[in-house]
């Protein structure tokens, strides 16, 4: 009630607004709130007693503070370190004041995340640090002693009970919609508060390249406007539904909620009323005038107040452990460019030589039939920036080409620039400016990406820097576009090329076509190419890989409204591209790590790991592709067969077999039958890196095959191995292709994450315009990793089954139900008639395996009997939960999988065999047709 009270008598501009709103609204203050009656009244009569003008209040002011609550705190989600704005006009003014302060110290913020420890499963993020120092960061002793403890005078990190010590690292991104990293491992552990004094604790990151500067720490005013910055995630303590309206179900991200200090308990505290939850816990106050920390967020009651530990206790404390904190803010050496900006001069552009001799690239573009011939004085088709060039098209206003040098030895970390400029170089109508990107839901999308040309020198790094942001290097992409591969495709390169020389040209644009759906007259590109070239780390030849970012059906027939699906990355070959974009890059296209393999022109990427970037060796024991010797056939020849989709995927299972040792629980990995196939190990591993995604292609194919003369039903699939199983078996998916015209969505080794983060589903529904959609998941999140024994009790004899597991076991199964309700909360809001199907599993059979039987024995379960009694409660469970979940829902059922597969129909203790999946299939069969 103290945070009402407070919110009634000190911010009267959020109170009157508020107020005006739901007059107009007409709102009850029940359906408006959810808060109770008495709450808001006791606040009322408290309020009353403070403000001496009460009387002449609204007469709807009792509704409005019902409100204030949810509504007058909001919680702003952070994107590209910026923030959305808030629906409030006062705070919309309030913090539009302080954008470039908050903005600046936005990226010292960082999420600490469990990378090694036994509850990663659990808790995949802990809480919020911020920097303080150069390498050293503040956060909440409640946090640190998760992961650290006090021993004598020095603190250490826990052990882990695999061996070894747990493992933390920081996130300075973790943003909603923005799917890199900017990771960095806590080495150690400076500080952590006793119990007796204030909550705080400060830690030391490995500092390998840049970070940001630390944060000033300032002194706090009472009734000063504040906001912190952390990642806020689920809090059990608070009703879901009265927090909905702030944080919108989306968590565990880096936000920004402003509010204001309230009073100062003591000299050490401060209390504030931003909105926050578990998670925030060692979030950053800042003051919305300075920008400075003001405070150490570590805990709130709801309804009551927030509080913070006093930044000059901070400061006190880190003089104590000789950290030497900034005085003040330092300012960039020059500020970002204007609106219009003038031409960059004695720039060295983009370098064709720059691998190396012998392994020289022009500049793709130049005699392109669309390429722009520059205003005088400049002249020529070449727009030079520090480290790269662009090309652009005389029509289209956007780039043809941008090309990069990149240094991966000197790259250096440089805040973002805090605008986009013209180049004075071009006429206004020749470059799209923010006219086409303002008030929707499209992206300034970097070509170059921002990091690649900062390397060199300090000064020459941040002109570089300043380069990208002109609006040349622009393309509009929308603001949900999964770039998480797509940006990481230089750092994958670099990660695998020759450490001595980290060198690399990388080339990126659209693709322009005809068809280009428009936004306010503007053509809108639909796909996006990158090449990547290199020199081979053995041979120093040069060597290229293209890669296209897609997305179908980008524009609903809805005006200056967009309705993206989701963007794909593929590995494709460079050949494509050229043909594509009708650009000249012949040496680009001689180079293509793909050029080996004729028949693939096109490999859906669903990790880094997909990625080729090796050319096999040429075979000398033999040229006949198709039997070298013995019988086996070429690694050239089983391409081959793997590309054509009219070989069944039977006749290729002699060809290929299961890597135990790198198979996961439920992501199987598939690697060359070197019986059957003649191949070197580098052939094996370039042929087989991206099989997952191979197999995925292959079935797609079959289904647009399919559809072509088919009047049955079409749907939709996404899920684990259970429906994509790669060649060895003949998943449900496979049993049920010949009923159905099943687009699959499914990778060996999906987690229910993935598949929210994929956004994939919703986009393949509406395109294929699908009758159904079946979803299969939870089992690698349950079982992946070997993860089973953290879920028990360790062995006491006479303990039944059911008393086994621990009181992890409902914690992690939760997070699995809530993946799936937020999944099916998508799906129906997007298809409320769809008919959505899930399903658990059957009783899986331990049987020595790493999954089940081993698992159990490392914590002395080795009774066969209870092994399986322990997994069949495990089942159990899983399936109570989720046909709970369903129930909620009309359209959406759950197949129930026990009793499907006889205990001689499994594969291994996970998968069911051929026969055992086709009895999966059959309860699918039966509870579509009864359904849709």
């Amino acid at each position: 009630m103290e945070i009402l009270s407070h919110i009634l008598k000190n911010d009267r501009e959020v109170r009157d607004e508020l107020a005006s709103r739901n007059a107009d609204a007409g709102l009850p203050m029940a359906a408006a709130t959810g808060i109770e009656s008495s709450l808001v009244e006791g606040a009322m009569k408290n309020a009353e007693s403070m403000v001496p003008d009460a009387g002449t209040m609204p007469g709807s002011f009792g509704q409005a503070e019902a409100v204030v609550l949810f509504e007058g705190r909001p919680s702003l989600l952070i994107r590209n370190n910026s923030f959305a704005l808030p629906d409030l006009a006062i705070w919309r003014e309030r913090l539009h004041v302080s954008t470039g302060l908050l903005e600046r110290v936005i990226p010292s913020v960082g999420r600490i995340e469990l990378a090694r420890h036994p509850l990663s499963p659990f808790y995949p993020m802990i809480g919020t640090a911020w920097l303080v120092s150069e390498n050293v960061l503040a956060t909440n002793r409640h946090v640190a002693v998760f992961f650290g403890f006090k021993k004598g005078d020095r603190f250490f990190f826990r052990e882990h009970p695999d061996g070894g010590t747990v493992e933390i690292r920081v996130d300075f991104l973790a943003e909603h919609g923005v799917a890199i990293e900017h990771e960095f491992d806590v080495a150690e552990i400076t500080h952590i508060e006793d119990e007796a004094g204030l909550d705080m604790a400060f830690l030391k990151i490995k500092t390998d390249r840049p970070i940001a500067q630390p944060i000033v720490l300032g002194e706090p005013t009472a009734g000063e406007f504040v906001a912190t910055v952390g990642y806020p995630g689920p809090d059990p303590r608070v009703p879901e539904s009265k927090i909905r309206h702030i944080f919108d179900d989306i968590y565990m991200n880096k936000r920004l909620a402003p509010g204001m200090i309230m009073g100062s308990p003591s000299e050490r505290l401060l209390n504030h009323d931003c909105s926050t939850l578990k998670g925030s816990s060692g979030s950053v106050v800042l003051s919305l005038d300075t920008g400075r920390a003001v405070g150490l967020h570590f805990s709130g009651q709801f309804g009551d107040k927030n509080t913070a530990v006093n930044a000059r206790q901070l400061k006190s404390m880190l003089s104590h452990l000789n950290v030497q904190v900034p005085a003040a803010w330092i300012e960039p050496p020059a500020e970002g460019p204007a609106d219009v900006e003038d031409a960059p001069m004695d720039r060295d552009g983009y370098q064709p030589d720059y691998l190396g001799a012998g392994n020289t690239v022009p500049l793709p573009g130049l005699n392109h039939g669309d390429a722009l011939e520059l205003p005088a004085p400049t002249g020529g088709k070449e727009l030079r920036y520090r480290h790269f060039s662009v090309v652009m098209h005389k029509e289209r206003g956007l780039a043809i080409c941008a090309a990069v040098n990149v240094d991966g030895n000197s790259l250096r970390f440089i805040p973002r620039n805090n605008g986009w400029s013209r180049d004075s170089r071009l006429h206004a109508d020749q470059q799209h400016d923010n006219a086409l990107y303002r008030h929707n839901d499209l992206d300034r999308g970097h070509l170059v990406r921002r990091l690649d040309p900062v390397w060199g020198e300090h000064d020459e790094a941040k002109q570089a820097n300043d380069d990208t942001f002109f609006y040349t290097n622009a393309a509009p992409q929308h603001k949900n576009l999964n770039q998480r591969m797509w940006l990481r495709l230089e750092e994958h390169v670099l990660d695998n090329a020759d450490h001595h020389d980290l060198k690399l040209s990388v080339f990126t644009g659209p693709v322009f076509d005809a068809g280009d759906p428009k936004h306010r007259g503007v053509p809108i590109p639909r796909q996006f190419w990158k090449i990547v070239a290199f020199k081979d780390k053995e041979t120093g030849e040069l060597r290229s890989s293209g890669y296209i970012l897609d997305q179908s059906h980008l524009i609903v027939d809805v005006p200056e409204e967009f309705a993206f699906g989701a963007f794909k990355t593929f590995q494709v070959s460079v050949d494509l591209i050229a043909r594509l974009t009708t650009i000249k890059m012949d040496e680009l296209v001689a180079a293509d790590v793909l050029s080996s393999f004729e028949s693939v022109q096109k490999l859906p990427l669903t990790g880094l790991h997909d990625i080729v970037l090796r050319r096999p060796k040429p075979s000398t024991e033999s040229q006949d592709t198709q039997t070298p010797h013995g019988g086996k056939i070429s690694v050239q020849e089983f391409n081959r067969m793997l590309t054509d989709i009219s070989i069944p995927e039977s006749q290729l299972r002699n060809y290929v077999r299961l890597d135990d040792l790198n198979s996961e629980a439920f992501q199987a990995v598939i690697t060359i039958n070197e019986d059957m196939v003649e191949s070197s190990d580098d052939e094996a591993g370039v042929m087989m890196s991206s099989f997952n995604g191979v197999s995925r292609w292959r079935r797609q194919r079959r289904y647009r095959r399919k559809i072509e003369n088919w009047g049955g039903l079409r749907i939709v699939s996404e899920g684990d191995s259970w429906f994509q199983y790669p060649v060895l078996l003949d998943d449900v998916i496979d049993q049920l292709f010949n009923d159905y015209a099943v687009y699959s969505l499914g990778a060996a080794g999906d987690l229910l994450d993935d598949m929210l983060q994929q956004d994939e589903l919703i986009s393949a529904i509406r395109q294929e315009n699908a009758d159904a959609c079946l979803i299969s998941g939870g089992g690698n999140d349950l079982l992946g990793g070997g993860r089973l024994h953290q879920y028990l009790h360790p062995f006491s004899p006479g303990r039944p089954a059911e008393d086994c597991l621990n009181d992890r076991f409902p914690v992690f199964l939760g997070s699995i139900i809530d993946s799936y309700k937020l999944i099916f909360d998508r799906l129906t809001a997007e298809f409320p008639d769809l008919k959505v199907f899930c399903h658990g599993y059957d009783y899986a059979i331990p049987n020595e395996g790493r999954w089940l039987g081993q698992p159990l024995k490392r914590i002395n379960y080795h009774d066969l009997d209870l092994q399986r009694s322990i997994i069949a409660v495990i089942i159990d469970r899983f399936h109570d939960s989720l046909t709970q979940l369903v129930a909620r829902y009309q359209n959406i059922h759950h197949v129930d999988c026990r009793g499907a597969v006889h205990e001689s129909l499994w594969h291994d203790e996970l998968h069911p065999n051929n026969e055992g999946y086709r009895s999966v299939a059959t309860r699918f069969r039966t509870a579509i047709s009864q359904h849709v």
